[in-house]
């Protein structure tokens, strides 16, 4: 019979169910155990022993709310005083979070316009480099005007960063995103124009 359902009886319940009701998809980590394979990426679905309704559904990893707290108080799970004792550590746990999340948020506000500079800087850095190193067929000043200029923006990024780091970028108002490394350059001294 091709088109009958594929039954199986609970070990638990005793009763039968198809197929379906005793699949149990598991975790990535339990997947690759299971199959002792590091690599995989895809979760595996097993056939269980126990059937969809009376199998306990996995206990959640993140800490217990306090409404949930209370409930496990009223239904016996936990100790009256130790409940109310965590629920009194997490009210006394806020404050000091909530300020966490806004000094870092605020850290990441300040530091935008900095990391929006660095940002530029690297660019032009790697925009001398792609010349310098696309230039490696050409021949005479040309290549060692792009060797040089390679050379001149690593110094002077890295210059730049440093003042930068050392004194803020209030105290630096000639550098802002729009600052062009070439205007920091060394002229090209003439010994360079004989090599």
């Amino acid at each position: 019979m091709p088109n009958a359902t594929k039954t199986k009886t609970c070990s638990k319940c005793n009763e039968e169910h198809p197929l379906s009701k005793f699949e149990r998809r598991l975790t990535l980590a339990q997947s690759k155990a299971l199959l002792r394979n590091p690599n995989l990426t895809r979760r595996h679905v097993t056939i269980s022993k126990l059937c969809r309704y009376c199998r306990q559904d996995m206990k959640s990893t993140k800490p217990l709310t306090a409404k949930q707290i209370r409930n496990k108080i009223t239904s016996g799970d936990i100790p009256q005083l130790v409940g109310e004792q965590m629920i009194r550590d997490m009210r006394e746990a806020l404050p000091a979070k909530r300020a966490k999340a806004m000094k870092e948020r605020w850290q990441k506000v300040k530091a935008q316009p900095m990391l929006q500079v660095k940002d530029s800087l690297s660019r032009q850095v790697a925009t001398y480099a792609r010349r310098f190193h696309s230039s490696t067929y050409l021949r005479g000043m040309t290549k060692q005007r792009n060797k040089w200029n390679y050379q001149e923006a690593r110094r002077v990024k890295a210059e730049l960063f440093r003042r930068l780091d050392a004194e803020g970028l209030a105290a630096l108002e000639d550098i802002n995103e729009n600052t062009k490394l070439s205007t920091f350059f060394k002229p090209m001294p003439d010994s360079w124009a004989e090599i």
